[in-house]
């Protein structure tokens, strides 16, 4: 992936940056997908996306850990 408009101090949780942005797991089916992102909002996580299909066809949902990293939860 190549970017020439990534700035380093961007900090926000949506931001784009340098290195690690999100870690992708794949739950293989949607509704998979659905029950972990609801699990995560009950259990207090930040939800970033809720679940829905992207232009490049994929099902995901994106949550912030503790620490403020992305989780993509995807098919």
């Amino acid at each position: 992936m190549h970017s020439s408009s990534v700035r380093l101090e961007s900090s926000a949780a949506c931001g784009q940056r340098f290195g690690l942005t999100h870690l992708a797991f794949s739950m293989g089916c949607e509704q998979a997908v659905a029950e972990l992102t609801e699990r995560f909002r009950a259990d207090g996580f930040r939800l970033l996306e809720d679940p829905r299909r992207t232009g490049d066809c994929y099902y995901e949902s994106v949550v912030l850990d503790a620490d403020g990293n992305r989780l993509e939860i995807t098919v």
